[in-house]
């Protein structure tokens, strides 16, 4: 199941802060090699700049995946001229390479999306090589710095390609 805010539809508390969490365990997870404690993570400033940024961009959307009711996986992103831009793709650790999870999120989003308008997907991705890797695998290119994308038709190519998901053009 699948829902998504935007500052049309406002995340509520509860579940901000659940992405949070997940978003702060991945990072703890990264991190753990440099000892930094949780707590070097957690800052209400930046928690209310986050939030607001999900409650208030215009064109800012989080999707939020849940598996057996509970949510494991969102993906921020936001429409900047022709392209989907990648925001924030977490999925919780115990859930990440399983259950098809990162290919039914973006599946939605361009289910979701005019596929006329935006002809590609973006992402930011930097010193995460798990992310390098994964975004790779899925096709995106490194095109500048760190800055990777994929054409709408090449990611619905990787989507459909175990014929697990279906996408209409």
């Amino acid at each position: 199941m699948f829902e998504i805010y935007s500052k049309d539809n406002i995340i509520d508390d509860e579940k901000a802060k659940i992405i949070n969490n997940i978003l702060i365990d991945n990072i703890c997870k990264r991190e753990e090699n440099k000892l930094r404690p949780r707590s070097d993570f957690i800052d209400d400033k930046k928690y209310n700049i986050w939030l607001n940024m999900l409650r208030t961009k215009k064109d800012y959307h989080t999707l939020l995946f849940y598996y057996n009711n509970e949510v494991v996986a969102f993906i921020s992103y936001m429409y900047i001229n022709d392209s989907i831009c990648l925001s924030e793709v977490q999925i919780k650790e115990e859930y990440q390479g399983k259950h098809n999870i990162l290919r039914y999120m973006l599946n939605h989003i361009l289910d979701i999306t005019d596929k006329t308008k935006y002809n590609s997907i973006s992402a930011t991705i930097s010193n995460n090589k798990k992310s390098m890797q994964i975004f790779t695998h899925i096709g995106m290119k490194n095109t500048v710095k760190n800055w990777y994308v994929i054409s709408t038709n090449d990611l619905i190519k990787w989507i459909n390609k175990y014929g697990e998901v279906k996408i209409t053009n």
